[in-house]
């Protein structure tokens, strides 16, 4: 008999293999290159580009004369700013704060940043806020007007990092009320015009109360884990493919085919030979009390579970029924035929206690033994 194979070149296809496995790795480095997952924009502590300089602000600046709240900073330092107020009832909505202005109109596009993380610590204040200044393309009276978006931060005494989603930030209503105009008349804003960042008082301190407000850090950061889970995906679905892709590639020859001459092989029919064995070691040792699935597994080769599905193949029955019927079968027997006692019957077919034996008995024949055997007795 004949069969044909196909020769598979296999320098080339190892070769293709080796890139087809390792496009994904080859995506990942140039991804990383270009995307930049874990870059970073340090605004403070100061830099060597400068491109901000802190100043304090309160609603003092719109009437000076009068007591309205004040904001000074303390400390102004390459690892931290300290800035402290005091909020004044002259105003009905009191502020102070500090700001990080752009020098020379620099303006940072922070686009491609998702997060903003700041390292901050307050004595008592528990809900500043933090207000972003974008340079909108909204002119009124032709000139560009300075939107501001804000975002409450919630402090917590033993904590002092905290990230904050861009996409939370939103624009006060007071701002369109200032600038005295509707808010369907602004145009979505962008973050390609950052002006300044602003740290600013918590509204639940009461005034008169001096409060300090510690600034050690903000940068710009980007969302690492869209980037790994979008890299992540297309990994999987990539090598999904490709598996399906190599199982149905497997018969392609990449040169001539090849004839091979063999014998066929004559297959016995297996299962018939080993219930045969089965029966004839069941029918020889079912009186032995010992007699189990492992006796059989090691005498005869075969597996727990080959036995029962041999016997239940034959017979509808498991191991366990087979040898009971086997067993209460002789028994019957016996007891119609020899005037043993029934405890000795019971030990010879293989039971090892006699209430055992009992049980299976009247279970299987529906009388015990020994009323099976007066009734044979009184048909004598």
């Amino acid at each position: 008999m004949f069969f044909n194979i196909m020769r598979i070149a296999p320098f080339k296809l190892n070769s293709i293999y080796f890139l087809l496995i390792s496009l994904p790795l080859f995506v990942f480095i140039v991804a990383f290159y270009i995307v930049e997952p874990h870059k970073t924009l340090t605004i403070t502590p100061n830099t060597s580009n400068n491109l901000y300089k802190v100043y304090s602000y309160s609603d003092t600046v719109y009437s000076p004369i009068l007591s309205y709240s004040k904001s000074n900073i303390i400390i102004n330092h390459t690892d931290s700013i300290v800035f402290e107020y005091e909020l004044q009832k002259n105003n009905t909505t009191p502020y102070a704060g500090i700001t990080l202005l752009s020098q020379n109109n620099t303006l940072l596009n922070i686009n491609e940043f998702d997060f903003i993380e700041i390292d901050i610590a307050g004595t008592i204040t528990k809900r500043p806020q933090m207000l972003l200044g974008i340079n909108s393309i909204f002119k009124k009276d032709n000139n560009y007007l300075k939107k501001y978006i804000v975002k409450d931060l919630d402090l917590n005494q033993k904590q002092k990092k905290y990230t904050l989603s861009l996409d939370d930030f939103y624009t006060p209503s007071w701002w369109y009320l200032k600038e005295n105009i509707k808010e369907e008349e602004v145009s979505n804003y962008s973050f390609d015009k950052l002006a300044s960042i602003n740290i600013q008082n918590c509204q639940l301190i009461p005034n008169g109360v001096k409060d300090k407000i510690t600034l050690y850090s903000i940068r710009f950061t980007k969302n690492i884990y869209i980037f790994y889970g979008y890299l992540l995906s297309f990994g999987i679905v990539y090598y999904l493919f490709l598996l399906l892709l190599i199982r149905k590639r497997k018969t392609i020859s990449l040169s001539e085919t090849i004839e091979i001459q063999y014998t066929p092989v004559n297959m016995v029919n297996k299962s018939v030979n080993d219930l045969e064995n089965l029966v004839s070691y069941i029918s020889v040792n079912y009186s032995n009390p010992e007699l189990s699935l492992s006796n059989i597994q090691i005498d005869l080769g075969l597996q727990s579970s080959k036995v029962s599905l041999l016997l239940k193949d034959k017979y509808q029955l498991n191991f366990k029924q087979y040898l009971n019927k086997l067993r209460i079968n002789e028994a019957k027997r016996l007891l119609k035929d020899v005037n043993e006692p029934i405890s000795d019957i019971a030990y010879k077919v293989g039971y090892g206690h006699i209430s055992h034996f009992n049980r299976v008995f009247k279970e299987t024949v529906g009388i015990s033994p020994k009323d099976y055997r007066k009734g044979k007795m009184n048909k004598i």
